[in-house]
């Protein structure tokens, strides 16, 4: 479990140095706040972000892994891996939904948010 820990932790500090890398050569390229394609930018990563910080990060990842955790403990890993794919599929199919919605109602989107 350390080890897993581990690279997990490692990889999420390679994605935010790589994140802070991309940031710094967005600004670069389009200007920084004021600038119109700068402000574009960033408010169009405000979304996506939003949808993993409630998705990857929250409340999702903290019901799924002690179910899962039950699960395989339980009925065995064949029963928890179908609960995970059941899990992905619906999760999967819940964000293609939200994605196409969110796309249809941008511009009213961007009214309300700006």
């Amino acid at each position: 479990m350390l080890r897993s820990s581990a690279i997990y932790s490692g990889l999420t500090l390679v994605s935010r140095f790589l994140g802070l890398a991309r940031d710094l050569v967005i600004t670069a390229r389009l200007g920084g706040a004021g600038n119109i394609a700068g402000d574009a930018y960033y408010t169009a990563l405000t979304f996506p972000n939003l949808f993993r910080r409630m998705f990857a990060e929250g409340a999702f990842a903290a019901a799924f892994v002690p179910d899962y955790s039950k699960r395989l403990a339980a009925d065995g890993e064949e029963a928890a891996d179908k609960f995970a794919a059941d899990a992905l599929v619906t999760m999967a199919a819940a964000m293609i939904a939200i994605t196409v919605a969110c796309q249809l109602a941008m511009p009213w989107l961007m009214r309300v948010y700006s």
